[in-house]
């Protein structure tokens, strides 16, 4: 289901006027980063999990080349069970008490409506969710 998300934010990224219109420039930095963990994540995925079911091509009228065939069947997995499967392992990030820094403490010690920060930290915003970064963290991005 990550994969699904991380592909889902990869491909808004290509069209950010449509998908982040307001969008600040400490915003879109944390967005780069966070496609950048999406990207690293889906070339895990393909590495050790790689389809090893072989690509058919197709002739066409227009070209001497052949294409490549996007109808080539594939065993896909029973979506339905997977959602199932992920909804008793779901866990959630922004409940009291879950994500917890071993130097900061609690992120979000009020659940979604924390709003946290002071003039050391930096503000972003995920999916309607005020996060901030201490400033220090965020060197080097």
């Amino acid at each position: 289901m990550h994969q699904l998300h991380c592909l889902k934010r990869v491909h808004h990224s290509y069209w950010p006027d449509r998908y982040y219109p307001n969008i600040t420039e400490v915003e879109e930095n944390n967005l780069q980063e966070y496609n950048l963990h999406c990207l690293q994540m889906l070339m895990n995925v393909v590495m050790c999990k790689a389809d090893a079911d072989p690509e058919t091509l197709r002739w066409v009228e227009e070209s001497k080349f052949p294409l490549g065939n996007r109808t080539s069947p594939h065993e896909c997995v029973n979506w339905d069970t997977l959602r199932e499967g992920t909804k008793r392992s779901r866990v959630d990030p922004f409940a009291p008490g879950v994500l917890v820094h071993p130097k900061f403490g609690p992120v979000v010690p009020d659940g979604r409506e924390t709003i946290i920060g002071d003039e050391n930290r930096q503000r972003f915003v995920i999916n309607g969710t005020t996060v901030f970064i201490p400033e220090n963290e965020n060197n080097g991005r």
